[in-house]
C-alpha cells in the first residue's frame, strides 16, 4: 500500500490533471477479543460483500475503498434486523482499528417466556495502543472475499 501511496504522490502536477487517479485504499482492521454469544462467529459484511467470521480471540484485516462505508455485523441464528450497522468514514492511507463487543442478556420472569436480547456494538480503538493488544490475545483470520454471497457453514 505504501508503494501505491508513493506512485500516487509522485505523479507530477501535469499528469494529475489530465488522468484520473483512484482513491488510495484504507485497511480496517476488526477485533473481538470477547463478545458474547460466545460461540457463534459473527459474520463481516463491509458495503453489502460478506468479508469474515470471527469467532472470539481473532481479528481481520481488510483493505477497502477510502471514504463513506457501512459496516454490517450479523450473528448466524438472528434475524438480520437485529443486525449492527455502522456507518464508517475511511480516510485514504490510513489504518482504522475497532473492536466488537457484545452481550446477551435473559428477558422475561420465567422460563417458558424466557426471551435473549443480544447487545453489541462496535467501537474505534487508538491506533497507538490496539496493534500491541490484538497481538497479544489474538489470531488473525483471512479475509474471505465472496462477492454478494452468504457464507455455508
Amino acid at each position: 500500500m505504501a508503494a501505491l501511496i508513493a506512485a500516487i504522490g509522485a505523479t507530477s502536477a501535469a499528469s494529475k490533471s489530465d488522468v484520473a487517479v483512484p482513491p488510495a485504499d484504507a485497511n480496517i482492521v476488526i477485533l473481538r477479543e470477547r463478545s458474547e454469544p460466545l460461540l457463534i462467529k459473527a459474520e463481516v459484511e463491509i458495503d453489502g460483500m460478506y468479508r469474515a467470521k470471527l469467532g472470539n480471540k481473532s481479528y481481520t484485516a481488510l483493505r477497502v475503498e477510502s471514504g463513506m462505508a457501512f459496516v454490517r455485523i450479523h450473528w448466524p441464528g438472528e434475524d438480520r434486523k437485529g443486525d449492527l450497522l455502522v456507518p464508517v468514514v475511511l480516510e485514504d492511507g490510513k489504518t482504522f482499528y475497532f473492536e466488537l463487543t457484545g452481550t446477551v442478556q435473559a428477558r422475561g420472569n420465567r422460563v417458558a417466556n424466557l426471551k435473549l436480547s443480544h447487545l453489541q456494538d462496535f467501537v474505534p480503538l487508538d491506533p497507538a495502543t490496539a496493534p500491541e493488544r490484538i497481538a497479544a490475545c489474538c489470531r488473525y483470520r483471512a479475509a474471505e472475499m465472496i462477492s454478494g454471497s452468504r457464507p455455508s457453514d
